[in-house]
């Protein structure tokens, strides 16, 4: 079973259409008019978000509350333009050309495969990104210290971390001969991350498959296919899709009765055994700083890209507790932050 816990009509008249029209783009959306403008005195920023606007409900709210403290209020002196692709990124280069087209200050454009649909429809709008994980390597970038390309950020992954939460994996598991890799179909990520797991998998002479989902029928599906090869092991990818059917991965691994290592905490907050990555939430407010400097008159060419923030190990025992797994002390020991 699994284990979460809580962690410590009439006609509207003219004039009225227009104030309502008005309040709809101030608070964004998907399904704002593709040629709005922001009103006058007003900075406009796009914002290109790979998930759903549940799934990116939390990030976009640590992204806004890093504007204000930039100065910046949605709905005050700027407007915020959103775009979705609701966790497939085929779906970024005809919403990052919707956002070019009502003239943005700047995009933040969170992920990797966001900066570069933004950047082959126009490379005159300065973008932002949070979480891309190799950003010279991706292109996105010139270098860290002097970035040019009209783009710049925070840095995401180290490209290391997929190994990592492999050996993670290992240290609570006598052996670990097989591992499922669930992946993310609709999002292009980044190759060095995975490469990194089957470094890891190599040097423990371990078994690594891939599957992958993009819908919720494939994910069943993907679940079926590990209920039939019962992998010793399950490490579940970044990716919005993913982040955003996290309830339903973390009770159908439950089901399993596999261990499994997560990207981020919102899994293990969800009842996952544990997880290991960036703070992500720290992310999103630390690049909204970019985008404030950017509408304050500051070069995106000159401002260096900032490093990846501080990364944490959550681990859920009540989940460990009902997989029969002990988890060693010195696991334990190096955690962030413990849900019991």
């Amino acid at each position: 079973m699994p284990t979460s816990a809580r962690v410590i009509a009439k006609p509207m008249p003219s004039r009225r259409r227009c104030l309502v029209l008005g309040a709809a783009l101030l608070a964004g959306g998907a399904a704002q008019p593709s040629r709005a403008q922001a009103p006058a005195g007003t900075k406009l920023v796009g914002a290109l978000w790979s998930g759903s606007r549940d799934a990116s409900a939390d990030n976009r709210q640590a992204f806004v509350d890093g504007l204000a403290e930039a100065g910046w209020t949605p709905g005050q002196n700027c407007t915020l333009q959103e775009r979705y692709a609701d966790g497939d990124d085929a779906r970024l280069p005809a919403l990052a050309n919707e956002l070019v087209r009502v003239r943005p200050q700047v995009v933040f454009a969170p992920t990797t495969q966001a900066t570069l649909a933004v950047r082959r429809v126009s490379a005159q709008v300065p973008v932002v990104f949070a979480v891309a994980a190799d950003p010279v390597g991706s292109k996105l970038v010139d270098s860290l210290s002097r970035p040019g390309r009209r783009t710049t950020g925070v840095g995401g992954l180290p490209v290391d971390v997929g190994a990592k939460r492999i050996e993670l994996l290992r240290e609570c598991l006598e052996r670990l001969n097989t591992v499922v890799l669930l992946k993310d179909a609709g999002a292009a990520r980044d190759a060095a991350v995975y490469a990194s797991v089957y470094r890891a998998t190599d040097r423990l002479r371990a078994k690594v498959s891939e599957i992958a989902a993009s819908s919720e029928p494939e994910l069943r599906s993907a679940f079926a296919q590990m209920a039939a090869s019962r992998p010793g092991g399950i490490l579940v990818s970044d990716g919005p899709f993913l982040l955003g059917h996290r309830k339903l991965i973390v009770e159908s691994v439950a089901a399993l009765n596999v261990p499994a290592v997560y990207p981020i905490a919102a899994y293990a907050d969800e009842g996952g055994l544990m997880s290991y990555g960036v703070k992500v939430r720290d992310q999103y407010r630390r690049a909204a700083a970019y985008v404030g400097k950017i509408l304050n008159g500051a070069n995106a060419d000159e401002l260096p890209v900032d490093s990846a923030g501080s990364f944490e190990l959550v681990i859920n025992v009540k989940t460990a507790n009902a997989l029969g797994m002990k988890i060693p002390k010195i696991v334990l020991l190096r955690a962030d932050r413990i849900v019991e």
